[in-house]
């Protein structure tokens, strides 16, 4: 995990044009880490930034695309009796936007938060208070950090027609098997082997 600190650019107000290098300037600590590995420079890389220049969501937006990571998360600390009740408030982007809830940035940043911020940790559990609600993470052992996290059980949207599903991928019915069940809210219907090309 590498702590570096990266200047950020001060909110700029509306009559001070953007480009103004007279602005000043903040400067935020960050973390890059590997989850889902013990290795450097292997499993999933994640940007945590602790967040304590009260960044706009335009802002976080812009360094989560500078990160160009699948995702960067940014820790949003709030008094101790707020995160006691409620979590550490933690915020997670794509390049393209803001997540309610992702898998490997909820372990890497509280992870992040157990060797930083040691106080975090009640019990064993570091609760995130993500988009989607809490998320509590449960570390295994008092040294390790190897964790598992408890998440809202899926919302599955409406299953779409395997007809159409077909024809938008250039298949016909046929091509489907129909009796495969649905996942995701889409069907996970198999192309059978005939199909041409696909398996």
């Amino acid at each position: 995990m590498a702590n570096t600190p990266m200047p950020v650019p001060a909110p700029i107000p509306a009559s001070v044009p953007a480009h103004d290098p007279a602005q000043p300037s903040r400067v935020l600590d960050y973390f890059i880490v590997d989850v889902f590995t013990v290795s450097a420079l292997a499993g999933n890389p994640l940007a945590v930034v602790m967040n304590n220049a009260q960044l706009t969501t335009a802002q976080m937006q812009s360094i989560a695309r500078e990160f160009n990571l699948s995702e960067t998360t940014f820790i949003e600390r709030r008094p101790a009796a707020v995160e006691q009740a409620e979590g550490v408030r933690v915020r997670i982007f794509t390049t393209a936007e803001e997540l309610p809830f992702a898998g490997h940035p909820t372990l890497g940043t509280a992870s992040v938060l157990r060797l930083t911020v040691p106080d975090t940790l009640r019990d064993s559990v570091i609760t995130l208070a993500e988009n989607v609600g809490p998320i509590p993470v449960l570390f295994s052992a008092p040294e390790s950090l190897f964790a598992e996290m408890t998440q809202r059980d899926p919302e599955f949207g409406a299953t779409l027609d395997p007809a159409e599903v077909a024809n938008l991928c250039g298949l016909s019915s046929d091509d489907l098997y129909q009796s495969a069940p649905p996942a995701g809210g889409v069907h996970r219907d198999r192309v059978r082997d005939r199909a041409p090309g696909l398996r």
